[in-house]
């Protein structure tokens, strides 16, 4: 398991770069105001969720943990993720975007119940 004090900041820093990566999906809705259908958002909810069940047995999120802590492969991350929303949009359409941002919105309420289970479990008064 994860040393408390890595793994809180660990929480804070996934979802500080989310965040960044949904202002700019954000703008790309704003700009685009694509329809919203719920098939798409579905897929971005769904396609979080098997993401985030693949990585998450321990032996695999110790590796990936491990590489994701290095600021640049963050910075490259995020450039990535920015490249590839913006071609697929080229190429797709904008309601990639609409899946794109409701895979965030469901990556940053994990990382929220994760942080409430760690608070929680820390607090001397389980009731």
């Amino acid at each position: 398991m994860d040393p408390p004090g890595i793994r809180y900041m660990g929480r804070h820093r996934d979802a500080a770069v989310a965040v960044v990566c949904l202002l700019f999906v954000g703008v790309g809705l704003a700009v685009f105001r694509p329809r919203i259908p719920l098939s798409v958002v579905l897929v971005g909810l769904f396609g979080t969720l098997a993401l985030e069940a693949v990585l998450s047995p321990r032996r695999v999120r110790t590796r990936v943990r491990a590489v994701w802590e290095r600021t640049v492969v963050q910075v490259i991350s995020v450039g990535a993720l920015l490249v590839a929303v913006a071609s697929t949009v080229a190429l797709v359409g904008p309601s990639v975007l609409v899946a794109v941002c409701s895979g965030l919105v469901t990556y940053l309420l994990l990382l929220a119940a994760d942080e409430y289970r760690a608070r929680r479990a820390n607090t001397p008064n389980n009731s």
